[in-house]
């Protein structure tokens, strides 16, 4: 499928001035994304899941987390890091550490946590920056 998703970036709280992980939200749209039914069995239990992966396209806003980090506005920039969040759709609401977890169950069965980031070089017809895979 293509549209938009809803990235939820976390700044660590070893990085953040409250001593707290704060959330930044950022829409990308374009992005090409799939989800995929997993099943595992260990013993006698059976375990349902999903698999996400989401293409996101070239959009000159992302940095690498330690530059992220340091940006004293954070508007219009994004990262990807293990444990950040992406929502298939449009999250309107604010996201603070304190709603995070009910963000995420809200917007069940389309919110993973991202758990693989694969990075493309931008040349010939290449349309899409990354490849993220999440659960």
């Amino acid at each position: 499928m293509r549209g938009t998703v809803t990235l939820l970036n976390k700044l660590k709280r070893k990085d953040s001035t409250t001593n707290t992980d704060i959330w930044y939200k950022t829409i990308l749209t374009d992005c090409v994304y799939k989800k995929t039914s997993l099943a595992s069995v260990t013993g006698k239990t059976v375990g349902m899941g999903q698999q996400f992966t989401i293409l996101i396209p070239f959009t000159g806003k992302y940095l690498p987390y330690k530059d992220w980090k340091n940006l004293a506005d954070k508007t219009g920039f994004y990262t990807l890091s293990p444990s950040d969040v992406i929502i298939l759709g449009t999250v309107e609401e604010d996201v603070t550490d304190k709603n995070i977890i009910t963000i995420k169950n809200d917007y069940e069965p389309n919110s993973c946590e991202i758990m693989s980031i694969e990075q493309v070089d931008q040349k010939l017809s290449v349309k899409f920056e990354f490849r993220v895979g999440g659960v």
